[in-house]
């Protein structure tokens, strides 16, 4: 009986058909694998046709999410030049979209978190020291610090002067 993951990947980089098996194939971890990974798209890109090369990515796609997370194949495919999008059916598209999601969810909730401060700021800013066209520029520049510094800041400042260096 023959195991992949007692294979010499080497053997497996030989072909573009063989290529998405060396994901399987021996290897010390997980910095490994994704060098193997690599190396694997590379084989991959002289398959014959851009069908062929489609479906082997796909194919290496599955396997490496045995082992590998997969953003890591999603950066490696971008890394490889590779302008390639996994199809939300298999197991590797849905947890690369999953994970897409998630970080634009994050990254829109931390960008309403700091106009959500700043505009806390501005009012803190305005009851304080007036109305000053600068109030907006500074609590937005105030807003990317911690909310604890951001505060501390507009609090202790004697003028807007305090706040615009």
């Amino acid at each position: 009986m023959i195991y992949l993951r007692d294979q010499d990947p080497t053997e497996l980089l030989t072909h573009p058909t063989l290529a998405p098996l060396a994901v399987l194939a021996r290897a010390t971890g997980p910095v490994e694998r994704e060098h193997i990974l690599r190396k694997a798209l590379a084989v991959i890109t002289s398959a014959s046709t851009p069908a062929d090369r489609r479906t082997l990515v796909r194919i290496a796609a599955t396997l490496a999410g045995i082992h590998l997370l997969a953003d890591t194949f999603e950066r490696l495919t971008q890394e490889a030049a590779m302008p390639f999008t996994l199809d939300e059916d298999t197991v590797a598209g849905r947890s690369i979209a999953a994970r897409a999601e998630a970080r634009g969810e994050a990254r829109g909730e931390a960008q309403g978190e700091i106009k959500g401060r700043a505009a806390t700021l501005a009012g803190l800013l305005r009851r304080t020291f007036g109305d000053d066209p600068r109030i907006d520029a500074i609590a937005g520049r105030l807003a990317q610090l911690p909310q604890d510094k951001a505060l501390e800041a507009a609090l202790a400042a004697t003028n807007l002067d305090d706040l615009v260096a």
